[in-house]
């Protein structure tokens, strides 16, 4: 039995072993019973001849490449262009300050030259070495263009009281899809997108969500303004005036209602009651009917105007829901109105 050790030596190219050569007899000399064994310690020594190096390659077998980075738009020399040689190799190097660098020793044949400089696009080139010879050549990187944007900037209100409103605005486009908020104190937010058509919506709790599309141009910001309708909201109109003792709508009318139907084309999910109110001259039974009448001219107008019928719905109170005393005229006059209710989508 020969238990043993080895130990090499890279750096002295050597082997040294150290071990124990045991043997055991079946009987002992003396005894005769029992088996003794006899052992003995060994050392050794081997040295192994290194292999020699290769031969360096003869020098008319070796070129040198010299050359320069220029920028493929504006023909400037790029500074700090790393260069490298994929599998021969060779160290990088890097473009000076006038975009060009110098590699000696480049053994001859085509070559594969890879050229990086963060801001251009990577390029890949090749180039054919003659042993003995410098070959010089002009490379060129293309810039990766930079993305453009524009702003986007508007103000979030109550359509009520024209209150700044703390609101989140979710912006969809073809490429691009994030979330802002404004600022609750001014309403006011601001967004930084690339030129293009994108879908914006907003959101206020207790308010009626909007949406509405904007076109952002090249070089050219964009101003979006939203007024959002609160759910269960009365909206007063004054201004909308009838002929004495009829349902006919006088023409100064019109611009109030005119502005009531664009509030409801950006709002075109939402669903409004418009409720006729009259002071209380005259019988209960004549003013329901007058103020229903009324109620039903207003949305036949708004029909006009292209709003779904089925959005509105017309209804005459009467004089059953006065805001102000009957008993003076500046309190009739606040009675006879239009009202719009807001009942959601």
């Amino acid at each position: 039995i020969t238990p043993a050790i080895r130990f090499r030596s890279q750096r002295t190219h050597s082997l040294f072993d150290i071990g124990v050569d045991i043997s055991v007899n079946k009987k002992g000399p003396l005894t005769g019973k029992k088996p003794i064994p006899n052992w003995k310690l060994f050392l050794g020594f081997l040295w192994i001849s290194p292999k020699p190096a290769p031969p360096p390659p003869p020098p008319d077998t070796l070129g040198t490449l010299a050359g320069t980075v220029k920028d493929a738009s504006t023909m400037e020399p790029i500074e700090g262009v790393t260069v490298k040689f994929p599998g021969l190799g060779i160290p990088p190097v890097v473009t000076n300050n006038l975009g060009t660098f110098t590699v000696e020793n480049i053994p001859e044949g085509i070559v594969s030259v890879e050229l990086i400089k963060e801001g251009y696009k990577k390029s890949s080139d090749v180039v054919t070495i003659k042993g003995g010879e410098t070959t010089v050549k002009n490379f060129t990187l293309y810039a990766i263009p930079k993305k453009v944007l524009v702003s986007l900037l508007g103000k979030v209100t109550s359509e009520k009281d024209k209150n700044p409103l703390k609101a989140t605005i979710q912006i969809e486009g073809k490429d691009t899809t994030l979330e802002v908020s404004t600022n609750p104190l001014t309403g006011i937010y601001k967004v930084e997108l690339p030129p293009g058509t994108y879908m914006v919506t907003v959101h206020a709790e207790n308010f009626i969500p909007q949406t509405q599309p904007v076109l952002l141009k090249e070089k050219e910001g964009a101003v979006l303004n939203f007024a959002l309708l609160e759910k269960g909201m009365h909206i007063i109109l004054r201004g909308i005036n009838f002929e004495f003792n009829k349902a006919t709508l006088k023409p100064e009318s019109f611009p109030v209602l005119d502005s009531i139907a664009e509030i409801l084309k950006k709002n075109p999910k939402i669903k409004v009651e418009i409720q006729g109110h009259t002071d209380n001259v005259g019988s209960e039974e004549y003013n329901l009917k007058l103020s229903q009448k009324r109620a039903e001219a207003v949305r036949e107008y708004l029909i006009f105007k292209g709003i779904s019928p089925d959005r509105l719905i017309a209804k005459g109170y009467g004089e059953s829901k006065p805001i102000a005393d009957n008993s003076t005229e500046e309190g009739r006059a606040l009675n006879r109105r239009v009202e719009f209710v807001i009942l959601g989508e």
